[in-house]
């Protein structure tokens, strides 16, 4: 102990509580604002679309997102929870405003026992809206490349290339309003 009473124990414990709040709080994803977006493949499941009346799937790379322009992805932990931090109305003004946008969905990341309900609900959504755009990450292959945090949703803007926004968890009424005013 020093002589105000401190030891060199809890200092260190002190010091790490604080930097694990800090991590805590910030992003988990493997890149940030100004980066391009590392590469990643979802192989298992991909990209959704209606053939002769039935969802099929075909594998999907970022290399498919134009360089040029905008686009809003939407990564969701496929639960109830992770679906409640971007809501469908906040994706309905998206729409609205013709945002170019993909929804991705993190099937491995699903309540136990609940993933064929996932898939059952992206297929439902797909054949009432054939030009929906979603990619279904059966295994987490993209989720786990980009360390997006589990149980939660991420929505990331990518402008010519670059990532322009990245935020993981809820979105609140601010954040809707950031996102919709750098996704034009």
């Amino acid at each position: 102990m020093n002589e105000k009473g401190t030891s060199v124990k809890t200092k260190l414990f002190a010091a790490a509580a604080i930097a694990a709040l800090i991590s805590g709080s910030a992003s988990a994803a493997t890149f940030g604002v100004g980066d391009t977006l590392p590469a990643a493949t979802v192989t298992d499941g991909g990209y959704a679309y209606v053939e002769d009346g039935k969802v099929e799937y075909k594998e999907w790379s970022v290399s498919e997102i134009k360089p040029q322009g905008t686009i809003v992805l939407i990564a969701k932990a496929g639960r109830a929870a992770a679906a409640d931090m971007v809501t469908t109305e906040f994706v309905e003004k998206l729409k609205s405003a013709n945002v170019d946008m993909i929804n991705f969905i993190n099937k491995d990341d699903a309540a136990f026992g609940t993933g064929m309900f996932v898939e059952g609900a992206i297929e439902e959504s797909m054949l009432k809206d054939p030009a929906g755009r979603v990619v279904l990450d059966r295994d987490g292959e993209l989720f786990a490349e980009w360390e997006l945090e589990e149980q939660s949703a991420a929505v990331i803007i990518v402008k010519d290339g670059k990532v322009a926004y990245l935020h993981e968890g809820a979105l609140d009424a601010s954040k809707e309003n950031k996102i919709l005013e750098l996704s034009k």
